[in-house]
């Protein structure tokens, strides 16, 4: 193998090792610590599992579904000449106002949803081109989203209905008489739909094997390089 086959293995190698361990790190953050409520104090983080009772009669503003909770995303992939990788941008990241609440094993929980956002079932709404102008209309209030030279724009919108089944992971508080998830460490509310579990494993597995991979090319690099 030449120096260059081994030194562009060995890049390839690193790069897989980070993706594996920011993807386990990830799932770690996710995943909070499921247990009772009951046996946990205040200021704990934890992740309940519940269905949605309550909320406002909404309508989300992208698709005009009827909701207790809505949450629009607005993600700019910027493509730079200059930069070989895409960057992602968080232009919008908005929920619904209204309070829901969630039953669990536990009894009701209220989510503190300023800061909550779902984190799977987004459905993606539109994909249009970064260097075109773009208006939201979110909670009456108009948003503008200003035009970059290079990329596109996603727009994504979720949807939460009363019997949705759903994951949530914030900092357990409980004011007068009532149980709340607020802002985690990360300071979001991270509100999963049903699948998560399945498909928080299977990204488990992705970011394994690449790390797998990416230790073992790091390995055939030093192996040629300093053979």
């Amino acid at each position: 193998m030449s120096e260059l086959s081994a030194a562009l293995a060995g890049a390839v190698g690193l790069y897989l090792v980070v993706f594996a361990v920011r993807g386990l790190v990830g799932i770690v953050r996710a995943g909070g610590e499921a247990r009772p409520l009951t046996a946990t104090a205040d200021g704990g983080v934890v992740e309940v599992e519940g269905t949605v009772v309550d909320g406002q009669r909404l309508s989300s503003p992208l698709q005009q579904r009827p909701a207790a909770f809505w949450h629009v995303r607005v993600v700019r992939v910027r493509r730079s000449p200059t930069h070989p990788f895409l960057r992602r941008e968080v232009d919008v990241d908005q929920p619904s106002a209204a309070p829901i609440t969630i039953r669990t094993a536990d009894g009701p929980v209220l989510v503190d949803v300023a800061a909550a956002r779902m984190q799977s079932g987004l459905d993606v709404v539109a994909r249009d081109q970064a260097s075109t102008a773009r208006e939201l209309v979110l909670d009456g209030r108009s948003q503008q989203l200003r035009p970059q030279a290079f990329g596109s724009r996603v727009v994504s919108e979720g949807v939460l209905v009363p019997g949705d089944q759903v994951w949530v992971r914030g900092v357990l508080q409980r004011r007068g008489g009532e149980t709340w998830l607020t802002a985690a460490p990360d300071g979001v509310v991270g509100i999963n739909t049903a699948g998560h579990a399945g498909r928080r494993a299977g990204a488990g597995a992705i970011s394994v094997i690449a790390g797998l991979i990416g230790l073992g090319l790091l390995g055939v690099s030093a192996a040629a390089l300093l053979g």
